[in-house]
């Protein structure tokens, strides 16, 4: 009888320890269930963050105007710089947009080439729209997404007060790779370096930085009408930030014109009457530094950069970015 009452003891405990195994097992799975659960919905959470810039409207009519509205969904403010519709770039000076702001914005002969409306009046067209924004961090930003495009004749706005000045497109360059060099259409006049016989410093010899150069020079040489005052001075298609292009810069303007890769935006006409010629740079030869700053050749030797003498003329291009 003893060993009986054993027996159904242990065989008790057996069950037992099995349901709680049992639950164990369950309990793991459970566990990672609702794991997996929660790193779908951070995933969810994560794509539907991604659209800081939304497009509410967009429309283009016939002559190739058009307007595009946009909203800030983000959680802070965007300054929006550039409007690119299926590749071709519309600049604007800064638009300022704080969250949940909307503003329309135009667009000035932009579906002449790329999204055009010709032959599609009264229907839709999908184009590809990239902002370029800036955050308040100070961060470049590219949003980019697919757009519906209604076609219509006269592309207005109700409230002129909304729509944001559209600002032509300058000629530009790719350099730094990434990064658009613009380039002011004319040349802005012939003149001295400036200040022949005194050395401006290390601050005004870089190769690259023609906006480092063009401040210590201002601020180091007096005389007037040289050639970085020229574009220190400058106020030209909304922007008042132009400077001389440093020497690598400069020879870098000749080798993308040359490769037939300069962009001319809405100075074509401008651009055809460009002759080559030999410009200043902001670079000065430190070498000798008192007397001499270097040039860029455009009519020979690949864009080659030399050394001259201060007080010779020379044409003046003017430059902003990069």
């Amino acid at each position: 009888m003893v060993a009986r009452a054993q027996g159904t003891i242990e065989y008790l405990v057996i069950i037992a320890v099995v349901v709680v195994l049992a639950l164990v097992v369950v309990g793991i799975l459970v566990s990672q269930t609702g794991s997996a659960g929660n790193i779908s919905a951070s995933v969810s959470k994560i794509g539907s963050s991604s659209g800081s810039i939304s497009v509410s409207e967009a429309v283009i009519d016939v002559d190739g105007n058009g307007l595009i509205t946009l909203s800030n969904n983000s959680g802070g403010v965007l300054v929006v710089t550039n409007l690119g519709v299926n590749g071709v770039d519309s600049d604007y000076p800064s638009v300022s947009m704080v969250q949940g702001d909307k503003k329309i914005f135009s667009l000035n002969s932009i579906g002449t080439a790329s999204c055009s409306c010709v032959g599609f009046l009264g229907k839709k067209k999908t184009c590809s729209v990239i902002v370029y924004a800036q955050s308040e961090y100070g961060l470049q930003k590219q949003f980019t997404t697919t757009v519906s495009v209604d076609c219509v004749s006269i592309a207005t706005a109700k409230s002129a007060s909304a729509v944001v000045q559209y600002v032509p497109v300058l000629p530009y360059i790719f350099y730094p790779v990434g990064s658009k060099l613009y380039i002011h259409p004319i040349d802005s006049a012939s003149a001295g370096w400036g200040c022949y016989g005194t050395a401006i410093g290390a601050g005004a010899q870089s190769g690259t930085s023609g906006s480092a150069n063009t401040i210590a020079i201002v601020a180091g040489c007096a005389e007037a009408g040289i050639a970085a005052k020229l574009c220190s001075d400058l106020n030209f298609g909304g922007y008042d930030d132009w400077y001389l292009p440093a020497s690598a810069q400069l020879a870098a303007v000749y080798v993308e014109i040359a490769a037939g890769r300069l962009y001319k935006g809405d100075y074509a006409a401008q651009w055809a009457g460009f002759v080559a010629n030999v410009y200043w740079s902001s670079t000065e030869y430190s070498v000798d530094p008192a007397n001499k700053a270097m040039y860029v050749n455009f009519n020979i030797d690949n864009g080659g950069v030399y050394p001259y003498n201060k007080y010779n003329g020379k044409p003046v291009r003017c430059v902003r970015g990069g």
